[in-house]
């Protein structure tokens, strides 16, 4: 639910601002409001205290509810297919090249991935194997 008011343009002391940042009153609508409407997982301290678990438990439920999802720390959970590619670049020190030629590859994958789906075997692992099978195949990645 999208809080518009607080984008609404206004104008007040010879300047032109969104509502949020002219007024403090329309700013403390706006924090109540995300906190009203933010949604939180509860995770066992295992879960929590690792990362990688707990970004691809937050990325599938970002897949399937379409919300996207922050870690404790503030900064943003990636999608599963960046985290397929994060997993594959993690012990070499790719090039910026590399990594947007790993990202393009997400439609060479699709056709598996919803294989994979309908059979129940849909999993992060799954991912990562098909991206680098797609990667050894467009001779992005040694085998």
């Amino acid at each position: 639910m999208r809080l518009k008011v607080a984008e609404v343009l206004v104008y007040r002391d010879r300047s032109i601002a969104p509502l949020s940042k002219v007024e403090r009153a329309s700013q403390e609508i706006v924090e109540m409001h995300q906190k009203l409407w933010a949604v939180t997982v509860f995770a066992s301290s295992h879960l929590r205290k690792n990362r990688k678990a707990s970004d691809a438990v937050l990325a599938f439920l970002s897949d399937r509810t379409g919300l996207s999802f922050h870690r404790r720390d503030g900064s943003p959970v990636p999608g599963t297919f960046e985290l397929a590619v994060n997993s594959l670049l993690e012990k070499d020190h790719p090039s910026y090249e590399t990594r947007r030629q790993l990202m393009d590859l997400r439609s060479s994958v699709e056709y598996e991935l919803v294989a994979a789906t309908a059979s129940g075997a849909n999993t992060l692992s799954t991912l990562i194997e098909a991206v680098k099978q797609a990667a050894i195949e467009e001779e992005i990645l040694k085998p």
